[in-house]
């Protein structure tokens, strides 16, 4: 069994600690030339010929980076350098508005920086397969932890809550990440991960 981080923004770990994020979608880096066009495929087989998940194989665990910060004593430190006394408070959840004598905060910190002592969520990978990002179902998409609120204006055009609106919800958060380089429109191939929080 083997261990890697992973990223998420601020609301997949809120969804991930409520319970409603069961899978991530990321990008085949390189592309996939070699697949045919709109088939699932499934990574674990063992006549696999694709590129190699760098998240690895069902079995293995992921640790969640996320928005993070210490003590306002550590800030000129690097995380590999905290005492083993440090504590990790985490964006998402740290509702304090105001600094205590006995804590004052430090700075935030991004979650690429978070070291892995300061980690609180580990998941492990129940299966991976290589799709087309288009081909995400409604009940895939609910599974991405996407939440719909009862209306949803997008793009010019008002869904109501039925029929495929967390897939709608889900274009919307995907372009709004991965706009730049990987549009929803590219249609790329991704690696489907799915997990439980251990």
């Amino acid at each position: 069994m083997n261990e890697r981080p992973i990223l998420f923004s601020g609301e997949m770990v809120r969804a991930i600690l409520d319970g409603r994020k069961t899978q991530t979608r990321r990008i085949v880096k390189g592309g996939f030339p070699n697949a045919t066009p709109l088939a699932k495929l499934d990574y674990c087989r063992p006549d696999w010929q694709g590129p190699i998940c760098p998240y690895g194989k069902s079995g293995d665990h992921l640790w969640v980076r996320e928005t993070w910060r210490a003590h306002a004593l550590y800030d000129e430190l690097k995380p590999a350098n905290f005492p083993m006394s440090a504590s990790a408070f985490y964006k998402v959840s740290d509702n304090r508005t105001a600094d205590t004598d006995i804590f004052p905060f430090g700075r935030w910190r991004p979650s690429i920086h978070m070291p892995r002592w300061a980690s609180r969520i580990a998941l492990e990978i129940t299966n991976i397969r290589v799709e087309r990002l288009q081909d995400i179902s409604e009940e895939d998409s609910k599974a991405e932890g996407i939440e719909v609120p009862l209306g949803l204006k997008m793009l010019g055009e008002f869904y109501e809550q039925e029929g495929k609106t967390h897939r709608v919800a889900f274009k919307s958060l995907w372009d709004k990440i991965n706009d730049k380089k990987y549009p929803w429109n590219s249609n790329p191939y991704v690696w489907v991960l799915e997990f439980t929080k251990i």
